[in-house]
């Protein structure tokens, strides 16, 4: 008996950690913007580094960009969570913000502090909409 028990336990062990899927690896922050697609031209990159490097010195507000093939394990909001937490976003007293682009086709926005509210609900569904995804659309990731 206490070996059958041993046994199921043992059993179900392996079932979980089995299912147990490990989460997206989070890419050191190369600047402002990380591309880990390769999709953005370098001439775009350093133009779209030098323009929220400006923001930053201008407003003490902080925004990185991040492309990333895929989230494999976890939802996109989880895994922007975590690198808000990783990059230091949510320790910026003006706040900071991360734009979030998978390959997958998903696209979101993450703001902390005062930029929360200028960077979410409408306000962030416009800037997808109106911006982002007509760029993407027509083959021009720098302009998104």
């Amino acid at each position: 008996m206490r070996r059958l028990m041993l046994s199921l336990l043992a059993g179900m062990m392996c079932l979980v950690i089995g299912t147990v899927r490990a989460l997206a690896p989070i890419p050191d922050e190369t600047g402002y913007l990380t591309d880990r697609t390769e999709i953005i031209e370098p001439a775009a990159m350093a133009q779209i580094q030098l323009r929220l490097a400006r923001y930053h010195l201008e407003s003490h507000r902080k925004i990185s960009v991040l492309l990333v093939r895929e989230t494999p394990g976890e939802e996109l909001e989880a895994y922007a969570d975590r690198v808000l937490q990783k990059w230091g976003l949510t320790q910026l007293e003006a706040g900071g913000a991360l734009l979030l682009w998978s390959a997958e086709g998903y696209i979101l926005i993450r703001a902390t502090g005062p930029l929360l509210p200028a960077l979410s609900g409408p306000a962030q569904a416009e800037i997808i909409s109106r911006w982002i995804v007509p760029a993407f659309a027509e083959g021009d990731a720098g302009r998104g």
